[in-house]
């Protein structure tokens, strides 16, 4: 069945360093009094589903075993690309992604408006673009990201799949590339691209409404 919309949480990976960070991410967003509905967690790996259901989340969509080895966020691409095939539109929130105030009644309806995928762009301090002769620091981030196409999650997947050293944040950029030319901040901005909820450090434009934030 599809649904108009839902959130999107993940599970994954092996690394007991990792797990510490992700584990800890789990209980704080459990913990919070406001929280995104409705939710869809999806999960890699047995011992993180039982971990899943020991803090009593229910349901859990387990994929199965970890994604092919080597490429850690292509986790997040399969997860969406998955979830797209119950619904019309989806948000991906890392755990540690904070709501701050209850989400407005147009909620889904405004981010429907954009492109059909779309993230806070941000600049970071060491090149993440080097096929680019501009802006080759700047990034869609990935702690949030909206998407409503199959088709474009499938082709995300696809570029992950080939490039493993790239993190899901490079394939988004790559992938915009590839299907827009030579990256333009007017282009992304007045195209939709840009996810006007989401306030984080380092971002281009400050957000129109401040919804979501790391921590």
């Amino acid at each position: 069945m599809v649904h108009a919309g839902c959130f999107l949480h993940g599970l994954w990976g092996d690394s007991p360093r990792l797990k510490q960070k992700v584990y800890a991410d789990v209980r704080a967003a459990l913990r919070r009094p406001l929280r995104p509905e409705p939710v869809e967690v999806f999960c890699f790996g047995e011992e993180n589903r039982r971990f899943l259901l020991a803090q009593g989340i229910r349901p859990i969509f387990y994929l199965g075993n970890e994604p092919p080895p080597g490429n850690l966020w292509l986790a997040k691409l399969l997860i969406i690309q998955e979830a797209l095939r119950r619904h019309r539109q989806v948000v991906w929130l890392d755990w540690d992604c904070r709501l701050l105030s209850s989400l407005p009644r147009e909620f889904w309806r405004t981010l429907s408006s954009g492109a059909p995928l779309r993230s806070s762009l941000r600049q970071y301090r060491r090149i993440q673009c080097p096929w680019r002769t501009e802006h080759r620091r700047k990034l869609p981030g990935g702690a949030m990201i909206y998407c409503r196409s199959l088709q474009v999650a499938t082709e995300l997947v696809e570029l992950a799949l080939a490039n493993p050293q790239w993190s899901d944040e490079q394939v988004i950029a790559r992938w915009w590339d590839l299907n827009h030319g030579e990256f333009d901040l007017t282009a992304w901005r007045e195209g939709g691209w840009e996810l006007d909820c989401y306030l984080v450090r380092g971002q281009i434009w400050t957000p129109r409404q401040a919804l979501f934030t790391p921590r």
